[in-house]
């Protein structure tokens, strides 16, 4: 019997419950929605006036959440993202929202200082997360502790979204969160790890990938992070080697002869949407067909869901799924580094 079948044997290597905890996805964006607990200062004040920019410092290991963000408002809103490290001035005239799950980074907190020194409207994410003391106009979500913090995605987007909503920056996303939701349930039952390989989404494209180095490659530049985060998946869950890419300008015939000699032990994983207006996609799609004609395998993943957020969410929840059954296939628990990364 396939080990991804031997339920006994994924209890054995899943000590943490990891792909469970994945599969429950859904429920802990509705629940970090909606039951997450905000703190506001005494004078916290929801109209910003003049202050229409807005500032997310986001920690490296939280970036994906703030990615999330910046893809769905950057087009309507003043947004802007950064790591802590790349912030070299503070405007005035901002609102900032300081994302840290594990509330360890300095260079987040010694810029935390400086913000409130210019007494600049503050919104705070973590699971260390109080109000900073001396600023009039603030709050905080504070998360639940002890998660591996690539597992508190489903928390840091939806804490994000509600300071967004305190600040009315933004109206009430309830709608884009029950949108999100309804669509990953609807996905769980082709990921579970209770459904049979034959059956089973994640398990067929594990098995695919088992044994080589997946390179991912996006063709949509709001999709590159996600790029980026299914290698993080493969490289801390799976334990193994995995690159992304953005656009490959692979129109050459030396450049496919070059690359496809190369290729033997990679596979490329595409990660795509049906309806891509990219310009360079048609370099892509010639890439692609040369992989075909040349016999070498290749991997294509499409987004699903009904707004750009669910789309997202439908390969995050499939790439971590799938970087799940890969560590089982290598008899590896997916979060046996949980003290490597919290440190």
């Amino acid at each position: 019997m396939n080990i991804l079948d031997k339920a006994s044997e994924i209890a054995r290597l899943d000590s943490s419950g990891m792909s469970h905890n994945i599969i429950h996805m859904p429920q802990d964006i509705l629940w970090g929605y909606e039951k997450s607990t905000v703190e506001f200062s005494a004078d916290f004040a929801r109209d910003l006036g003049s202050k229409k920019r807005v500032i997310i410092v986001a920690a490296r290991q939280d970036i994906f959440a703030a990615e999330i963000i910046y893809a769905q408002y950057s087009a309507s809103l003043k947004l802007d993202l950064s790591l802590p490290e790349d912030l070299k001035a503070i405007d005035e005239n901002a609102l900032y929202i300081f994302l840290d799950y594990a509330g360890q980074n300095e260079k987040l907190a010694k810029l935390l200082e400086q913000v409130v020194e210019k007494n600049c409207p503050i919104g705070l994410v973590g699971s260390a997360a109080v109000l900073p003391s001396g600023c009039h106009n603030s709050l905080c979500v504070k998360l639940a502790q002890g998660k591996l913090s690539r597992m508190a995605l489903p928390y840091t987007f939806t804490a994000l979204i509600r300071i967004m909503e305190e600040f009315q920056i933004v109206p009430s996303q309830a709608k884009l969160i029950n949108q999100i939701v309804a669509s990953l349930i609807t996905r769980a039952g082709a990921l579970a790890a209770h459904v049979k390989s034959d059956l089973n989404f994640g398990k067929i494209s594990a098995q695919k990938i088992a044994g080589k180095i997946p390179l991912i490659i996006s063709d949509d530049h709001q999709l590159r992070f996600l790029a980026k985060y299914w290698k993080q998946q493969f490289n801390l869950n799976s334990k193994i080697p995995a690159f992304y890419g953005d656009i490959l300008p692979f129109s050459q015939d030396q450049q496919h002869r070059l690359l496809i000699k190369n290729f033997d032990n990679i596979i490329p994983i595409f990660i795509k949407r049906f309806a891509n207006i990219s310009a360079n996609n048609q370099h892509l799609e010639d890439f692609i067909q040369y992989l075909s004609l040349q016999k070498k395998e290749y991997l294509e993943f499409y987004t699903e869901g009904k707004n750009m957020v669910s789309e997202y969410f439908s390969l995050i929840y499939l790439g971590a799924m799938i970087s799940c059954y890969l560590a089982f296939l290598q008899q590896k628990d997916p979060a046996e580094n949980l003290r490597k990364e919290n440190k």
